[in-house]
């Protein structure tokens, strides 16, 4: 689940797009544009690592992992940190309230379409 234009808006992010741009995502334009490249990669035998750039982590970390793997990594959370290690660990707690939020309204019984307003 996204928001169409949250994730638009982080693609399109000039610092994004150009590390898309390095993998077959260089005429996106829209969001069906950006996932139907994103589908025909992960069709690919070697994992697409740009996915970090749709599931917003910082892209300093997402070329980290890429060129670096282990070597120089600062912490590890939802993801490799390569920068910004304060940053991560704040977004890593978001993401766990998040997820702790989620698992709760889902426990209680309610739909995915009802937590996220989807008609």
């Amino acid at each position: 689940m996204y928001r169409k234009q949250k994730l638009l808006n982080q693609l399109e992010d000039v610092s994004i797009k150009e590390l898309l741009s390095k993998y077959g995502y260089r005429d996106c334009k829209t969001i069906s544009d950006y996932l139907n490249a994103l589908r025909i990669r992960l069709e690919d035998k070697e994992f697409p690592h740009e996915i970090g750039a749709f599931l917003g982590y910082p892209v300093q970390d997402i070329y980290g992992f890429i060129y670096h793997k282990d070597e120089g990594c600062l912490l590890v959370g939802e993801w490799r940190v390569y920068s910004n290690k304060e940053n991560a660990k704040i977004m890593f707690l978001r993401f766990k309230r998040c997820r702790k939020a989620l698992l709760k309204r889902v426990m209680d019984g309610n739909s995915l379409a009802d937590i996220f307003c989807v008609a």
